[in-house]
């Protein structure tokens, strides 16, 4: 039913990346035209805040042990092809 009301959705191009990517979405009713729905910012407290950079922080730590992680076995995986190719060659 609620289709009945709707005129037509317009959706814009994403901006940003990740938890920071936003989307506009326009949703024009039928004898109404534009609907605008009220958005309040959220004030943080200072836990939240805090608990949120103690978050960034570990997820910082972890993307660079996975990084160093990762470069091991690429390493790993480059000196068993060489090793391989040598074998092959003689």
């Amino acid at each position: 039913m609620i289709n009945e009301f709707v005129s037509k959705i317009v959706v814009h191009k994403a901006e940003g990346i990740g938890a920071g990517r936003t989307q506009e979405v326009e949703i024009f009713l039928n004898y109404i035209g534009k609907i605008e729905i009220p958005h309040e910012e959220i004030e943080l407290t200072e836990e939240e805040k805090a608990q949120q950079e103690k978050e960034r922080i570990r997820l910082e730590k972890k993307r660079a042990c996975n990084r160093r992680y990762m470069a091991r076995k690429r390493e790993e995986i480059r000196r068993q092809r060489e090793k391989e190719l040598a074998e092959t060659a003689n």
